[in-house]
């Protein structure tokens, strides 16, 4: 039979690192975005500022 085998150990120990990869590192990226943000100081209030609080 010609064709693609993906049932080698080649191809195993890649999605070993791919799924967990794929899972994992886009959920430690949007949390250490969070965590920049919310370090981030405020910015200087001015005329343009919108104001978030309203009482």
């Amino acid at each position: 039979m010609a064709g693609f085998n993906g049932a080698t150990d080649f191809h195993n120990l890649l999605m070993v690192v791919a799924m967990p990869a794929g899972r994992y590192l886009p959920r430690v990226c949007v949390l250490a975005l969070a965590g920049r943000l919310a370090k981030q100081q405020p910015g200087v209030v001015t005329v343009g500022t919108l104001r978030a609080r309203t009482a």
